[in-house]
């Protein structure tokens, strides 16, 4: 059982149950259940979040059967949602972190439930058959809107926006694993197919507000909550889906000292969107399929020091305008994306690096700032280098984190002038440490502390606004005892310590200000 706080005044609980059953110890049950609530460090931001989870299972010599439920709830109030910039504003001074983009009352909340039911088979000691399905459903229901900043004193004009999301879905997954000898060789192969559908209705409404409201960001002024349409209009309706077949084969050579996998895969994407009030068509029906390959190989120089690379292809459905673009619901047409990839792993045991080198080429999609149109089938280029690192260098003491650098570079664009343009939203440099300290002769106290950084990021197409690079620090603790017999840890922790404040860029919008200093204390206990 765990109980937590975060501040400024969430509390929650959390308990995990489980235990084996049967005479062999066949059956198996775990629970999860949680619950937080409260206001957070955002002023006037209230947070609900709950959960509960059943798994079952069962398993003899050589079948294994496993059935999971869940069900969870999200709801938010006061949420800061990220800001935009009207043309020709400068980036504006960030306020204070702790405040909120939006009244107390706009809200979202999301609810999720579903079911997955898995068995696998041993058909011989070498050959193993499964399947799995799973259907789920969610709802999402919000009423918020996005600031728009008129000038560098942050003065802004806003109205409220909505939505009202249906989504169901429903997958399932058959294959064959296995093992096999062909002389000197080995191999490890995979046989599948998939099945993905989803029915998604979009209902929404725009400028709740007959006229917009003005204030200013640095201390926003909110009026009354206006009423919600009854009934939310409906928009439209789309449906996908998606099914695959594949195959793959990891040969071993030179006593596994070097392992080379090969596969294909056959993809379809199946998509339309049609207009809820009249039924008719949105776009084009999309009914793409393809062949994609994929091969990686793995040399082991010694046991210390391996070198990889691969290349893998993709067919994935196109992208959705959001609800605040003029053109929301509009769906896109499926697209490959294409990754290449080359590194090496240095494992010395209790502590490893990693380095890599990656070329991944994709669709991009944007919301024009002037005409709120979102568009999609651009080309978005990101070339990088990354190196890693986790373990413990010396005793007591354990160390995780990396550094990339990124060039996002726009390499086809409706708007030729973008094209080479370092893409929005991407930082060319990131680096994060994670440090934690076992301090000596006092028996279970370990010191945790973090620190994340990344360079600027541009937050328009052409380059010419940009939010300045960023540092914050998180310190914490954690304290393992016991307590009457029971196992018991403590964990404190403050996230922004220094409680700085910084734009970074959002999914949608341009700017959204980062999280102020938070303060979270758990404790969990065993029985």
């Amino acid at each position: 059982m765990t109980g937590s706080y975060t501040s400024d005044s969430n509390f929650g609980g959390h308990i995990d149950l489980g235990r084996r059953f049967g005479e062999n110890q066949q059956f198996g049950m775990r629970f999860n259940g949680s619950y937080r609530d409260g206001e957070v460090a955002v002023n006037k931001q209230d947070k609900t979040a709950k959960q509960v989870a059943l798994g079952l299972d069962w398993h003899d010599e050589r079948t294994r059967i496993s059935v999971d439920l869940y069900q969870s709830q999200d709801r938010m109030y006061g949420m800061t949602r990220g800001i935009t910039l009207a043309p020709g504003v400068s980036l504006p001074k960030t306020p204070d972190p702790d405040v909120s983009f939006n009244p107390p009352w706009a809200f979202y909340d999301t609810n999720d439930t579903g079911a997955m039911l898995q068995g696998e088979y041993d058909l011989t000691a070498r050959l193993m058959a499964y399947a799995s399905v799973g259907i789920s459903r969610t709802e999402f229901d919000s009423n918020m809107g996005t600031l728009n900043v008129v000038n560098e004193e942050g003065d802004f004009t806003t109205n409220f926006s909505g939505v009202s999301d249906e989504m169901e879905r429903q997958s399932a997954e058959v294959g064959l694993k296995g093992k096999l000898k062909t002389g000197s060789v080995g191999h490890q192969f995979a046989i599948n197919a998939t099945s993905y559908s989803e029915d998604y209705d979009l209902s929404g409404f725009r400028n709740l507000l007959p006229e917009a409201w003005e204030s200013n960001i640095y201390n926003p002024v909110w009026g009354a909550e206006p009423m919600l349409p009854s009934p939310i209009p409906e928009i439209t309706h789309t449906e996908t889906r998606l099914s695959s077949f594949g195959a793959a084969d990891t040969l071993a050579f030179a006593d596994n000292s070097v392992l080379l996998t090969v596969g294909v895969r056959h993809q379809k994407v199946i998509n339309e969107s049609f207009l809820s009030a009249t039924g008719a068509r949105l776009g084009t029906r999309y009914d793409e399929s393809a062949t994609t390959p994929a091969a990686a190989v793995l040399f082991k120089a010694n046991d210390y020091l391996s070198f990889y690379a691969n290349y893998i292809e993709g067919l994935s459905q196109g992208s959705t305008a959001p609800n605040t673009a003029e053109n929301a619901g509009e769906v896109f047409e499926p697209y490959k994306t294409k990754q290449k990839e080359i590194g090496l792993k240095l494992d010395m045991g209790s502590f490893a690096h990693t380095l890599s080198a990656y070329d991944i080429k994709r669709p991009s999609g944007y919301t024009d700032p002037v005409t709120n149109i979102f568009s999609f089938g651009g080309e978005q280029r990101n070339k990088g280098v990354e190196w890693g690192f986790f373990g413990s260098p010396v005793r007591d003491i354990r160390l995780m984190g990396g550094i990339v650098f990124s060039e996002a570079e726009v390499t086809k664009s409706s708007d030729t002038n973008l094209e080479g343009k370092q893409a929005t939203g991407v930082p060319k440099w990131q680096a994060k440490l994670g440090v934690e300290w076992d301090i000596p002769k006092s028996s279970g106290l370990t010191l945790t502390g973090n620190a994340s950084s990344a360079s600027k990021q541009y937050i328009n197409a052409d380059n010419s606004l940009s939010v300045p690079e960023r540092t914050v620090f998180d310190i914490g603790s954690r304290y393992v005892t016991k307590v009457s017999g029971r196992p018991l840890i403590v964990r404190a922790a403050v996230t922004n310590v220094t409680n700085k404040s910084y734009w970074a860029k959002p999914h949608f919008t341009s700017l959204a200000i980062g999280a102020p200093r938070t303060f979270q204390l758990s404790a969990t206990v065993d029985f």
